[in-house]
C-alpha cells in the first residue's frame, strides 16, 4: 500500500522487507498504539541480533536519539524500519571493513569500494549470523552480489536484502521459537483442533492457553487478550490457524516480559539498583532459574557464592534463610525474579558491613 512504499523510500529497505517488518511491529506493539517504547524497542533489538557486534549498544543509542525528534520516547513504525536497517548497515560495513584489509587485490582508497572476491560472501554471511540459510537461499544471495566474479559493499547490502527477507519470512513462520517450543505447541494446538482442519476455536484457544499456562491472571490482561485475538482473527471467523497461533504466542509472551520488566525496573529502583544493575541480575537469574522462572533457595546460594564470590558456609544457612523469610515470608522455597532481587539487596548490605565475608 502507499505507507509501505512510501516507507520503503524514506528508509531504504525493499518493499518486502518493509511488509515483513510491519507485521514484526505489530507483534510487539501490543497495545494497538502504532508506537513501540525504547524498551519495546530494547526486546526488538535483541530478539534480531542488533546488538551483537562491536560498538553495537552506544551505535543503537545514538540512532534512537536521532530519530526520537520530538523527544516522547516512542517509536512509528517508520522510525523502527530506519533502526532496524540503520543497524543492519552498520553491522554489514563493520564486517566489510574487516574483509577490506584481507582483500588479495589491495583495499582502495575507500574500503567500501574494495572489490573482494566471491568465494568470501559465505564468510562474510556466516560473521553476520546466517550460518544457517538453506543452500537455494546462498546461490541466490552470491548471485545478486558479485559482477563478475567479485563484489563490494553496495553488493553485500542489496544480496542481503535477500538474506534479511528470508530470516523475517522464517520468523513469521516460528513466531521465533525454537524447535522444542514449536513442537511442544504442535502437539497441544493439534490436541485441541479436535475436527483436524487446522485451526481451533476461541475456546479451544483458551483450553491450550491453560495448557500452557499462559492464561490472563487479572481483568487487564483479559481485556488484552480478547483484543489480540480480535486483532489476529482478521477474517473474522472466529478461529486461530496454526501461524496466528504462533503469533498470538509470540505477542503474548512478549507482553508478559513486558510487566515482568516494569515490575522488576520498579523494584529494582525502590531497592536502589540502577537499570543496567537489574538487566545483570535478570540474565543471571534466568540463567539459574527453573523453566517456570523461579529459583530454588539452592540455585541462590549457589548465585551469591559464584557471582558475587561469597563464601557460604553451613553456619550462614540460617541467615540466608532469615533474608529469604524477610523478604518473601518463607524461609524455604522458590524465588521470583521481585523476591530475588530483594534478597540480593540484603545480600549486598550484609557483604558491606562484613557479615559476609568475601573470598580473597
Amino acid at each position: 500500500d502507499i505507507e509501505n512504499r512510501w516507507t520503503t523510500r524514506f528508509t531504504g529497505a525493499s518493499l518486502f522487507e518493509v511488509v515483513i517488518l510491519r507485521d514484526y511491529f505489530e507483534m510487539h506493539d501490543v497495545t494497538g498504539t502504532g508506537s513501540l517504547s525504547f524498551w519495546e524497542l530494547c526486546e526488538v533489538a535483541r530478539d534480531l541480533s542488533l546488538l551483537k557486534f562491536e560498538h553495537a549498544p552506544k551505535f543503537f543509542e545514538k540512532m534512537v536519539a536521532q530519530l526520537d525528534r520530538d523527544k516522547s520516547g516512542d517509536f512509528d513504525v517508520c522510525e523502527f524500519v530506519e533502526i532496524v536497517i540503520g543497524m543492519h548497515k552498520e553491522r554489514y560495513e563493520q564486517t566489510f571493513r574487516k574483509y577490506a584489509k584481507l582483500s588479495e587485490t589491495g583495499i582502495a582508497a575507500d574500503p567500501l569500494q574494495t572489490k573482494l572476491n566471491v568465494g568470501l560472501f559465505k564468510s562474510i554471511a556466516m560473521d553476520l549470523g546466517f550460518a544457517s540459510l538453506p543452500t537455494r537461499v546462498k546461490e541466490q544471495a552470491i548471485e545478486a552480489a558479485q559482477q563478475e566474479g567479485v563484489f563490494d559493499f553496495a553488493g553485500l547490502c542489496f544480496a542481503l536484502q535477500h538474506v534479511r527477507f528470508f530470516a523475517l519470512v522464517e520468523f513469521r513462520k516460528t513466531g521465533g521459537f525454537c524447535s522444542s517450543d514449536l513442537d511442544q505447541f504442535r502437539r497441544i494446538f493439534d490436541r485441541h483442533d479436535t475436527q483436524k482442519q487446522g485451526r481451533i476455536s476461541k475456546r479451544q484457544l483458551n483450553n491450550a492457553l491453560s495448557e500452557l499456562d499462559k492464561l490472563p491472571r487479572n481483568p487487564e490482561q483479559q481485556q488484552s487478550l480478547v483484543k489480540l485475538i480480535d486483532r489476529l482473527d482478521s477474517d473474522g471467523s472466529g478461529f486461530m490457524e496454526w501461524e496466528e497461533f504462533l503469533q498470538l504466542l509470540r505477542i503474548w509472551t512478549n507482553e508478559a516480559l513486558r510487566c515482568e520488566t516494569r515490575q522488576a525496573l520498579g523494584v529494582g529502583a525502590e531497592l536502589g539498583f540502577q537499570a543496567d544493575e537489574v538487566e545483570g541480575l535478570r540474565n543471571a537469574f534466568v540463567g539459574h532459574a527453573s523453566d517456570k522462572m523461579v529459583m530454588s533457595l539452592r540455585h541462590a546460594v549457589v548465585f551469591v557464592r559464584d557471582q558475587l564470590a561469597v563464601t557460604i558456609t553451613p553456619k550462614m544457612m540460617p541467615t540466608l534463610r532469615k533474608i529469604l523469610k524477610e523478604c518473601s515470608g518463607k524461609e524455604d522455597g522458590e524465588l521470583d525474579f521481585p523476591t530475588f532481587l530483594r534478597v540480593m539487596r540484603v545480600v549486598k548490605d550484609e557483604m558491606a558491613k562484613g557479615i559476609f565475608p568475601i573470598e580473597e
